[in-house]
């Protein structure tokens, strides 16, 4: 079992908004949906100054929301999203930018002590009552409220001035100037209560053999989906968006392959290695389950010899199944080739990268060989259109006979896959947030503290592992801006250079460690 945060509540009965076009008498305290705070957003009591700042983008070295504009101890107003009359380029550009976690991130950085992003919203109570939970790094440190666009103008004195920014900004290729809405003011009071809640990964296992080694393989797929979609659902309509997310493919397909695999893998004669048989719950709110069981594991580590993952396996497409995170163990390709061989109507598509969007990045930092299994994403993916009917079982029979024939030589010890640290170049993804850098770090995306950024790992031969960074470090500095989540750090990034050292500190082990990063130069795709 593990526990992790549930759900966000909204305390209605501390929490307000209270806009001050003039003197205090004049106060407008906002009711009935006219606001709601982000699943994001610090708790606090302020009162401030208000300053708009556009779109609230800033980009390295182009588009800035924030040029010639103090923001320190004010209250920021952005619009949500980006500029909708920009060329597509830039609309892409800017993208990169825009989402309103990063922005409050940005706005944090600038000295701003809350963020109001606006919207064409009306909050209904029901809406309102809960909010999103954010699933990427703690809070955002300063409160963070989503208000309507209607109920500030209502309350501005002067409306014209905002209503031509507003204009003006969403076809400029660069930013409108901001400006302040003295003698605006804005008191929030926000309250937000965390609910936890516990929850089970399911793990079988067949032991070795009398007299053999204590040695492990492991296979497994997340059995979690989406329920009703309350967070990370691609709905494309209101009915979609009220609707059961059954996660046919994502990952029914891997739950029922794995138990195929674990009947027929345990029927077999002359097994050596045990087997284990695992079903993470908790990956589509970060790879929950799987970190808890790789942090806190109920056997050894050591002795898993391999993990193998089944995620989207339920859609082969023109017979192309994609094999993957190949390069962490040396043996994995002339294993999987001489199984696929057996199999000559599937089109493999081999991938060495192991640091994927799925439970083997549980695994993998903590230097275990992983395999993963994947039949290609489509349009249902994370819709209520995911569903039973779309699911291509003769496909799966092909992907579960091809893992069968790759797995067996591991479970007899034929086959004894060395784990191999993956060096950068491996990887062709660019940089965190479309920066001109990269790293190498991997965030814990589990970890909920909120004072740093947890790390999961480092890339081999990356600039934080040439620095002496390592899992389980807190990175809680980075190029003299202070980190409190992974949005801090991108910030942070942003503001870096290829080939230019800079200075981390973390905390290692209850010690503070400072070291030097040199960033290497992204890699894009």
């Amino acid at each position: 079992r593990f526990d992790f945060v549930s759900d966000v509540e909204v305390v209605w009965d501390s929490t307000t908004v209270f806009l001050m076009p003039g003197a205090k008498d004049d106060a407008v305290q906002l009711r009935d949906g006219g606001f709601v705070p982000t699943g994001y957003s610090s708790n606090g009591d302020l009162q401030g100054e208000v300053v708009f700042a556009g779109y609230g983008i800033s980009v390295p070295g182009g588009y800035d929301s924030y040029a010639g504009l103090d923001v320190t101890d004010k209250i920021v107003v952005v619009q949500r999203h980006l500029p909708v009359g920009v060329s597509p380029t830039q609309r892409q550009e800017l993208g990169r930018y825009a989402d309103a976690r990063y922005k409050a991130a940005v706005a944090k950085q600038k000295g701003a002590k809350a963020l109001v992003v606006l919207t064409d919203e009306w909050f209904t109570p029901d809406a309102s009552s809960r909010v999103r939970v954010e699933r990427s790094g703690s809070v955002a440190g300063i409160p963070v409220i989503q208000l309507s666009k209607a109920a500030l103008v209502e309350n501005l004195t002067d409306t014209l001035r905002l209503h031509r920014a507003i204009a003006a900004l969403d076809t400029a290729t660069r930013s409108v100037p901001g400006f302040a809405l003295a003698p605006f003011k804005i008191e929030l009071h926000v309250r937000l209560r965390t609910r936890r809640a516990s929850d089970a990964n399911v793990v079988a296992m067949l032991p070795p053999a009398p007299g053999a080694p204590t040695e492990y393989i492991m296979i497994g797929a997340h059995y979690d989906h989406l329920g009703h979609g309350h967070s990370g659902s691609l709905a494309r309509t209101d009915a979609e968006r009220s609707a059961i997310h059954n996660g046919a493919d994502d990952n029914a397909s891997g739950v029922s392959t794995v138990l195929e695999l674990a009947r027929s893998l345990a029927a077999e004669k002359g097994r050596q290695r045990g087997l284990i048989v695992a079903f993470w719950s908790g990956e589509e709110l970060g790879l929950i389950g799987s970190t808890h069981f790789a942090t806190s594991p109920p056997l050894p580590l050591s002795t898993v010899s391999a993990y193998v993952n089944f995620d989207m396996v339920g859609r082969l497409r023109d017979s192309k199944l994609s094999v993957q995170g190949l390069g962490s163990s040396a043996q994995w390709r002339p294993l999987v080739q001489a199984a696929l061989a057996a199999q000559p109507s599937l089109v493999p598509q081999f991938t060495d990268d192991p640091y994927l969007p799925t439970d083997v990045t549980a695994f993998y930092p903590k230097g275990v060989p992983v395999l993963a299994f994947f039949t290609g994403s489509h349009e249902d993916y994370h819709r209520p259109t995911d569903d039973a009917p779309t699911i291509n079982y003769s496909g799966m029979q092909q992907v579960a006979a091809a893992a069968a024939s790759t797995i067996w030589p591991l479970l007899t010890r034929e086959q004894t896959p060395v784990y191999q640290k993956v060096e950068q170049a491996l990887s062709a993804r660019g940089g965190v947030m479309g920066t001109r850098i990269s790293v190498g770090t991997i965030p814990d995306y589990s970890y909920e503290v909120g004072d740093g950024m947890k790390l999961a790992g480092v890339r081999g031969g990356s600039a934080a592992d040439k620095a002496g960074l390592k899992g389980g470090d807190i990175l809680v500095e980075f190029a003299g801006q202070k980190v409190g989540s992974v949005q801090d750090y991108m910030v942070a990034m942003s503001g870096c250079k290829p080939a230019v050292a800079v200075k981390a500190v973390v905390r290692r082990e209850g010690q503070r460690v400072e070291v030097t990063v040199t960033p290497d130069a992204a890699r894009q795709q």
